[in-house]
């Protein structure tokens, strides 16, 4: 048996960019920010995250400095960049999203 499963809860890195592809699939991109604290030590990961259709049109609500969970597969990716070097890129593809720590009057709440 295989399993791609990822579960993450952190902030949202900046707003989620939106755009539409030329097929005209609506597409939202994000940097979901994780710290694990080890004792005194921090270590922090800042995961690409992308959704598509009616889910990207959700996520396009999020904000800067909000608090989401999101589940989703790994996904790795070869691209060319400017520079015509071949890299490799690897998102969370969502397949679930939920807001969370925001109050009714669009501050975030200070959590732990």
């Amino acid at each position: 048996m295989n399993i791609n499963r990822v579960f993450l809860c952190g902030r949202l890195d900046r707003d989620p960019e939106v755009t539409t592809t030329m097929a005209g699939v609506v597409v939202c991109r994000m940097v979901v920010v994780t710290t694990i604290k080890r004792g005194e030590a921090e270590a922090t990961e800042w995961h690409r995250v992308i959704a598509w259709g009616e889910l990207a049109r959700a996520c396009a609500h999020y904000s800067k400095g909000q608090r989401i969970h999101v589940q989703g597969s790994l996904q790795t990716r070869a691209y060319q960049g400017e520079d015509k070097i071949e890299r490799l890129s690897t998102e969370v593809v969502v397949s679930r999203v939920h807001g969370l720590g925001f109050r009714g009057n669009g501050d975030p709440v200070s959590t732990p």
